[in-house]
């Protein structure tokens, strides 16, 4: 192989396909990021705005760098397969998302990365590409019954290749020396399965904010927390457990959404996606002592780094007011989440407790930690291309 596609159509890509970017510069393969720049209702407003994939966002490599592009149509990705000539195209979809022609598939060896559990709620195309590259074996069984042929076990990419050092990201973030730290994960937005979306929002600004709405809950905060405990008040006692124990308290957000000054000064650092590639929350899950986080998978990665991490649900009708987890991962994560009330007991207690790190069987879901996955799909690629290449002689020998 010679040179390989990435097709970005989010910032947030090259949280999974960095790695293998990486692996491949290291190869001394050529590497074309293609920016999806026609996405409109990601470019200034939306939920996903911050997710636009400007060519400025593209990380730093250690080994080289990748030549951007960008494109604003679907048919420009197959114009640039042409005219960059490449051998491998790696992307989070399978071809028929893009579009792309047949004549034009047939041209290249296309991978599929997995990226949790997304990637499954398009379940043709995981079978589309030449290779689909997949945590464990774990994650087909649960979505799909059984594995499809073209499904190869890697393990997982965007943990590895990467430096986790305590000392590099403690300096990086310019967090003091010697201390102990707490990490408590931002709500991003829950989701109600069972009500219509304008209560689902109303439940949300009701208890998971900390603007104008959640001030005017200040008092009910202080005379009914034990059954209506906001974010802000989940934070505040974050901070005096933290002060307690001389600790640091960093609240990490989304750029989504922003916190409020009320909530900010309550931490001692805050900080937002400041970097995918590595990823600036699983940077934090390395160094922190525990995490918390409300109803989300962030426990289960948390785990991978043998952090401590608690999973709180946000009322006494926690199984109702949350989604069901156990959609998202082939593992039982409702039943290691803590009622918010209990939880905050055991912080006053100062004895908050986390479920076993081994309860997540993290091999069993993320694969061998022996951080070689992104070797492993570039051996991957390069030996489906090789039989495409000897296939290809083949029929012109036999044709001859």
């Amino acid at each position: 192989m010679k040179k390989a596609l990435f097709l970005i159509d989010r910032q947030l890509y090259y949280k999974y396909l960095a790695p293998v970017i990486d692996e491949l510069l290291g190869r001394g393969i050529a590497v074309v990021c293609l920016h999806d720049y026609g996405n409109s209702p990601n470019r200034h407003s939306g939920i996903k705005a911050d997710q636009f994939p400007l060519l400025s966002s593209c990380p730093q490599f250690a080994n080289g760098s990748p030549t951007l592009r960008s494109r604003v149509k679907l048919v420009q990705i197959e114009e640039t397969m042409l005219e960059e000539d490449v051998d491998l195209v790696v992307s989070l979809h399978g071809p028929n998302h893009y579009e792309i022609s047949p004549p034009i598939r047939a041209r290249v060896v296309w991978v599929q990365i997995q990226h949790g559990h997304d990637c499954f709620r398009e379940k043709a195309g995981v079978v589309e590409a030449d290779i689909f590259a997949c945590y464990a074996p774990v994650w087909p069984i649960h979505f799909m019954a059984s594995a499809s042929a073209n499904t190869c076990y890697v393990g997982c990419p965007v943990m590895d290749a990467v430096d986790y050092s305590s000392a590099r990201i403690g300096e990086k973030y310019a967090l003091p020396k010697g201390r102990e730290i707490i990490t408590y994960f931002a709500n991003d937005e829950p989701r109600l399965t069972w009500v219509p979306r304008f209560i689902d929002r109303m439940w949300y600004r009701f208890v998971f904010n900390d603007d104008a709405w959640g001030r005017s809950l200040d008092w009910l905060y202080l005379r009914l927390s034990r059954w209506l405990v906001t974010e802000l008040g989940l934070v505040r006692e974050l901070r005096t457990y933290a002060d307690a124990r001389n600790a640091l308290l960093v609240i990490k957000s989304r750029a989504k959404r922003k916190l409020s000054l009320r909530m900010a000064t309550l931490a001692d650092f805050v900080l937002y996606d400041e970097t995918y590639y590595p990823a600036t929350s699983y940077e934090l899950m390395k160094i922190s002592s525990m995490v918390v986080c409300i109803a989300s998978t962030a426990q289960l990665e948390a785990a991978y780094f043998e952090t401590p991490a608690v999973s709180v649900y946000p009322s006494r009708l926690a199984k109702l007011f949350c989604k069901d987890l156990d959609k998202c991962f082939p593992l039982d994560l409702t039943s290691k989440t803590q009622a918010l009330e209990s939880f905050i007991d055991d912080l006053r207690l100062g004895r908050p407790r986390a479920p076993a790190v081994a309860d997540f069987r993290v091999e069993e879901m993320f694969g061998s930690k022996d951080g070689l996955s992104a070797s492993r799909i570039v051996d991957l690629a390069a030996k489906k291309f090789r039989k495409i290449q000897e296939s290809s002689m083949h029929g012109i020998n036999n044709g001859i």
